[in-house]
């Protein structure tokens, strides 16, 4: 296809992501490794732009939005991943993280619960029975 004097590739359609999502979700991750969280959120939201829907890419962003406590964020990611994969228990348990620091134990003891149910660990027991026990003293509303 020619526009204005240029060839454009064609299209994509083997269903591969484009290049530019790969490059862009590699550095994410570099970046992340670096503890350079916010740096990671502009990366892994560029390579969103590219692939919205990739769940690695939103847990990544999620993950670094908890580091930077931003808990909103880290949720609404987690909430998008969890639609695409939902037998991931460690973004149940990680929701259920972003769900008790912005003060919401009632919803956090359910991803908590459903954490626990996909995958039995131990630390999700463990973290499940201190949130619950902080409950029942009604020490978070």
């Amino acid at each position: 296809m020619k526009i204005r004097g240029f060839f454009l590739p064609p299209p994509v359609t083997d269903g591969s992501p484009p290049r530019a999502f790969i490059r862009f979700a590699k550095a994410a991750v570099n970046l992340f490794y670096k503890k350079d969280f916010r740096g990671c959120v502009v990366m892994s939201s560029r390579a969103l732009g590219f692939c919205p829907c990739d769940p690695f890419v939103l847990a990544l962003r999620a993950d670094a939005y908890l580091k930077i406590r931003d808990y909103f964020h880290a949720y609404m990611d987690y909430e998008k991943a969890i639609e695409l994969e939902p037998w991931q228990s460690h973004l149940w348990y990680r929701r259920g993280l972003a769900l008790i620091f912005m003060g919401k134990v009632s919803f956090a003891v359910k991803d908590l619960k459903e954490a626990y149910r996909l995958e039995p660990s131990a630390i999700y027991l463990e973290v499940l029975d201190s949130v619950s026990k902080l409950k029942r003293e009604n020490w978070w509303t």
